[in-house]
C-alpha cells in the first residue's frame, strides 16, 4: 500500500493529535497546508488511483497527464491561493437500480476531487469504515452503496470487508479459497477505534475485526474454521499492542461487544492475559497495560451486561 509522504503524514498526526487533547481548540492555519503543493500531489494521486469518469468539465486523467500534472495542479494552487477557485457542478449520471427505476449518481470535476481530498485525504470509503459506526445493517447498507457506485478502499485485506458487510458466504468463500486467512495479521487497518477508545485493529486477525464490529456469524465461522480465540495482535516496536479480540468484544458502547464476548468466552478466551494498549483519547500519550476487564473499565460506555459476563467468568483487573 502506497502511503503519504512523511511530512504529510506528521502533518496529520499533529493535527490529529491537537484536536484529540484540546476539544475546544481552533485550526487557524490550515488553509496553507492545504495549498501546499505535497499535499496537493497526494490529493491527485488519490484520486488517480480511485478511477472515475470526467466531471461536467470532461477533463479526465489522461488528458491531465499529456498536457502535465504539475501544470494542472499548479493552476488549482494559483486558484485557490488568490481566491479564485470556485467549484463547478456535478454531471449527473442516471444508474439502473433493477426495478425499473434510476439513481443519480453526481460525478465532481477532477480538480474538485483533488481540491476535496486535500482538505480529507482518505475515500468516502476509508472515512466511513474509519468513523465509530457499530450498527452492522447501516454499516453494511453505507458500504454497498459506496462499493456499488465505484468506491474504493485502503481497508481491503481479504475477508474484512466480508465481516463489515455481514457476508457470511462471502467470507467462507475466502477462507476456502485460503485456509491461512484466519491467523493472517493486516497492518494496514489503522480503523476500529471507538468514541473514547484509541486503540485501532492494526496488526489484528480477521477475528479481532469480527469482534471490534459485533459480528456474531464471522466470528463463530473464524473459530470454526480454526482462528486461535487468544490470538494476539501485533506488538510494535515500543512494546504496545498484543491484545486479544476479547478485547475489542468487551469495550463496545451499549453492550453491543456482548454476543461475541460470550461466544469468545464460551470458546475459552483467556480473560487474564494482560496487554499494553493506547489509553483514552483525551489523553493521547496514555499507555496501560490490563486485562480485558481492566480495559473495559477504563471505557465505561454502558456495557453493564457485558461487565457483569466477566466478573461472573472470574475475570480481574
Amino acid at each position: 500500500m502506497t502511503k503519504a509522504p512523511g511530512k504529510l503524514q506528521e502533518l496529520r498526526r499533529r493535527i490529529y493529535r491537537k484536536a484529540k487533547s484540546e476539544k475546544t481548540h481552533r485550526f487557524w492555519g490550515l488553509f496553507v497546508h492545504i495549498t501546499n503543493i505535497e499535499t496537493l500531489e497526494e490529493a491527485y494521486r488519490i484520486a488517480k488511483g480511485n478511477g472515475g469518469a470526467p466531471g461536467i468539465d470532461g477533463q479526465s486523467f489522461s488528458d491531465i497527464e499529456s498536457a502535465g500534472r504539475a501544470a494542472f495542479l499548479a493552476a488549482v494552487r494559483e486558484d485557490l491561493v488568490t481566491g479564485r477557485y470556485e467549484p463547478m457542478p456535478n454531471r449527473p449520471v442516471e444508474i439502473p437500480k433493477g426495478n425499473g427505476k434510476f439513481r443519480t449518481l453526481q460525478i465532481p470535476c477532477i480538480r474538485d476531487r483533488v481540491v476535496q481530498g486535500a482538505s480529507h485525504t482518505g475515500t468516502a470509503l476509508d472515512y466511513l469504515i474509519g468513523t465509530y459506526v457499530r450498527s452492522p445493517q447501516r454499516l453494511s447498507a453505507c458500504i454497498g452503496i459506496l462499493l456499488d457506485a465505484g468506491g474504493v478502499t485502503k481497508y481491503k485485506a481479504p475477508g474484512v470487508l466480508e465481516i463489515l458487510r455481514g457476508l457470511r458466504d462471502g467470507l467462507a468463500e475466502q477462507l476456502d479459497a485460503d485456509p491461512a486467512l484466519v491467523s493472517q495479521r493486516s497492518s494496514e487497518l489503522d480503523c476500529g477505534s471507538t468514541g473514547a477508545r484509541r486503540l485501532t485493529l492494526q496488526g489484528a486477525t480477521l477475528l479481532h475485526v469480527a469482534a471490534e464490529y459485533g459480528n456474531l456469524e464471522a466470528a463463530l465461522l473464524l473459530l470454526d474454521r480454526g482462528a486461535d480465540v487468544d490470538a494476539r495482535a501485533t506488538v510494535d516496536e515500543t512494546g504496545v499492542g498484543g491484545q486479544t479480540p476479547i478485547f475489542h468484544a468487551v469495550t463496545q458502547f451499549g453492550d453491543r461487544g456482548l454476543a461475541v464476548a460470550e461466544l469468545l468466552i464460551e470458546r475459552g478466551a483467556d480473560l487474564s492475559i494482560r496487554a499494553r494498549l493506547p489509553g483514552h483519547y483525551e489523553q493521547p500519550d496514555e499507555i496501560v497495560e490490563c486485562t480485558p476487564l481492566g480495559y473495559a473499565l477504563r471505557f465505561l460506555g454502558n456495557q453493564v451486561k457485558t461487565l457483569a459476563l466477566l466478573r461472573e467468568r472470574g475475570a480481574v483487573v
